[in-house]
């Protein structure tokens, strides 16, 4: 026997389980959390969190989170398009005026050649 053939047996014998006894063999309705509430009602499935029902379908709770997912996906898109804008501008304006990385370098080094000068005339001038 093939795997579909096995499969489908085992469907039919699970169905006629369900209408005899008239239970639900697999129940994938579960209680959601709060998160799950706030989740559901960011992406549109229901106007408030009172709507939303006791139990609901893992189905239904998965495609909420997918939506919620891809949500997140796009606010963090364009806030690192804006982030990358923001600095553009700023790099701009820093090289008007002259505030780029190379002279803050060249500063510094200028810095800290004069203060090794300094203790070097310092130690000459003290003979012990």
């Amino acid at each position: 026997m093939t795997t579909f053939c096995l499969f489908f047996r085992l469907s039919s014998l699970l169905s006629s389980i369900k209408s005899f006894t008239g239970y639900k063999a697999f129940r994938s309705d579960r209680s959601p959390t709060n998160f799950d509430k706030k989740v559901l009602v960011w992406v549109g499935r229901f106007k408030k969190e009172e709507d939303i029902p006791k139990y609901i379908s893992s189905e239904v709770l998965d495609a909420a989170r997918n939506r919620a997912r891809i949500k997140v996906c796009y606010i963090m898109i364009a806030l690192t398009l804006l982030g990358c804008l923001a600095m553009v501008i700023t790099g701009k304006e820093a090289a008007k005026k002259d505030h780029t990385l190379l002279r803050i370098n060249t500063e510094k080094k200028a810095k800290w050649r004069a203060e090794v000068e300094k203790d070097q005339e310092a130690a000459v001038e003290k003979p012990q």
